[in-house]
């Protein structure tokens, strides 16, 4: 286990050209408790106690990492909440019992996203790509009456809201419903609007689309307040249209309109760039009401009023924007604006139902899950193994996993870690993690079901057979580590942090597993599947690197 602590802020002051412009940094300090280690994955938590989330990108786009002597270090972060964030660094070497000081480096709000699995890792796979997005699943609904009606946001404790027209509400509740603040004119602090929409939150500040809907000529403006009291800071004009909301990514604002099938991007200081058209067809005359990023993708929320319609996906190919995939929402009222929390996705549901005139919903973001071809090898699945735009799949309909194994290969002559998050989608999933060597026996470790593992089961298989270690439920998200000494027997699993079962031997009596090995992904039955997060593999060392503060 990996202890990190972590100073308080301070500000910067090793100016090193790259990250000039960053306005804090954590100094930590890393201690070598062993022989040397060389291309060494290090994990560092954060927590409200030890990192001030507040002076970060929401999203923790704009956190560096440098050794002593500025040189930049690759890591990736593996969850970023608003009050807990998890990453994983790489250190070219630590020598034998040395102590090393690097840089948490943090602040600028413009900053881009440098978090990188395949540059950290000795293997990596998000499982990303064309078509990854499959649809949503329904968490949870808050009834909020007229103040749900056009826009939402959420910033790990409190969901802001935007209300009907004739209202022009902006408001702030707890996640018991239980409002804090609300500013009833919203849309006539400076410039007087008529309707204010979509929400998007950004250092501090809730920046809010508004416009003189249905009123000639038309006009729009982005309204700012701030989050703690809603009080009203500023505006910035755009589009003669009726700008629906914002969103900010890559530096740049990026805004969408009810009634114009573009996405206009602006700089930092509200500078127009450019506009792009958004293909899909959509009959009538409303096009799109609310905007979010995630990685390369936009999600955009077809605006029918109370009519169910669709929210439409494209990608940025780096001059425009690409249909990626139309989706159907959970809910019929979920037309309205949309909020991408880093997890899960907000919606505000206009007309809910007849005594509830607004409300809103939280929903997953579900995907399908790609291999990348030069990372993994299809092994005995040639006749089933689905190849679309150049990638191969897990699953065919985002549903139906291949009955095959697919695998990943790599040499190891080092302790090493395989990770791997998931959520299972049935009680009898039976999806297998697999190790291989040609001249080995096939080793197991499983979601149950099947071959001898129970229902529900977390399970492993050795000499003796299939033992359950722990049960699962459907649709959570687990974390399975399986930890592998230098001589490849005596493994350890973990689950989400603890020890479930140690000092297992995989491999078939007189079978030793070394060298070039090759671990994969099984499905014996049709229909039963698990939606794989990421999967990576790194080193680790029994007695790791203590990290601590200085």
């Amino acid at each position: 286990m990996t202890f990190i602590y972590t100073p308080s802020s301070i500000p910067l002051r090793i100016p090193f050209a790259p990250n000039r412009g960053f306005n804090f940094t954590k100094p930590i300090r890393v201690t070598n408790r062993t022989t040397k280690l060389t291309n060494y994955q290090i994990e560092v938590n954060l927590n409200t106690t030890n990192f001030a989330f507040e002076k970060a990108r929401p999203d923790g786009a704009d956190i560096r990492f440098q050794d002593a002597n500025g040189k930049a270090l690759s890591y990736w972060i593996e969850s970023w909440l608003a009050t807990s964030a998890k990453i994983w660094v790489k250190l070219d070497e630590l020598e034998a019992y040395e102590d090393r000081i690097i840089w948490l480096i943090y602040g600028n709000y413009d900053g881009a996203n440098e978090s990188s699995g395949d540059n950290t890792f000795t293997f990596f796979d998000d499982f990303r790509g064309i078509d990854a997005y499959a649809g949503f699943t329904f968490q949870q609904r808050w009834n909020l009456d007229h103040y749900g009606h056009q826009g939402v946001a959420f910033d790990g404790t409190y969901i802001y809201s935007t209300g009907k027209s004739t209202n022009k509400e902006l408001a702030k509740f707890n996640l018991a419903s239980v409002k804090q603040a609300e500013d009833t004119l919203a849309a006539d602090k400076g410039t007087a609007m008529n309707q204010i929409n979509h929400i998007e939150i950004y250092n501090g500040k809730l920046y809010v689309g508004s416009s003189n809907f249905n009123t000639e000529p038309k006009q729009s403006y982005i309204k700012v307040f701030n989050c703690n009291d809603l009080s009203y800071v500023e505006e910035h004009q755009v589009k003669d249209y009726w700008c629906d909301g914002c969103a900010f990514h890559n530096n740049a604002w990026w805004v969408v309109y009810t009634d114009w099938q573009y996405v206009s991007k602006y700089d930092t200081s509200w500078n127009w760039i450019a506009d792009y058209a958004l293909s899909y067809t959509i009959t009538g005359t409303h096009k799109y009401q609310g905007i979010m990023w995630i990685d390369d993708y936009i999600f955009v929320n077809i605006h029918g009023g109370s009519t169910p319609t669709t929210c439409d996906v494209y990608e940025w190919n780096g001059s425009g924007f690409d249909e990626v995939k139309r989706l159907d929402r959970v809910d019929s009222h979920d037309t309205q604006g949309i909020f991408y929390d880093g997890e899960h996705m907000w919606w505000a549901e206009r007309d809910y139902y007849e005594s509830v005139q607004g409300a809103i919903s939280k929903t997953t973001v579900d995907t399908e899950k790609i291999i990348d071809p030069s990372k993994w090898i299809d092994t005995y699945g040639d006749d089933s193994a689905s190849i679309v735009d150049g990638k191969l799949r897990i699953t065919t309909d985002g549903a139906t996993a291949h009955p095959d194994v697919l695998q990943g290969q790599f040499t190891v002559d080092y302790q090493f870690m395989l990770v791997v998050t998931g959520y299972p989608a049935y009680d009898d999933t039976n999806f297998y993690f697999k190790y291989y060597r040609p001249d080995t026996e096939e080793s197991d470790s499983c979601f149950g079901g099947g071959a001898g593992a129970s229902s529900g089961q977390f399970a492993y298989k050795d000499d003796a057979g299939w033992h359950d270690i722990q049960a699962y439920s459907v649709g959570q998200k687990y974390k399975i580590e399986h930890k592998i000494p230098a001589s490849k027997t005596d493994w350890d699993i973990w689950i989400d942090g603890i020890e479930k079962a140690t000092n297992i031997d995989f491999i078939a009596s007189g079978k030793a597993l070394g060298g070039l090995v090759d671990f994969g992904f099984y499905h014996g039955v049709d229909g039963h599947y698990c939606d794989w997060d990421n999967v990576f593999v790194r080193k680790y060392n029994s007695l790791e690197p203590l990290v601590e503060i200085l």
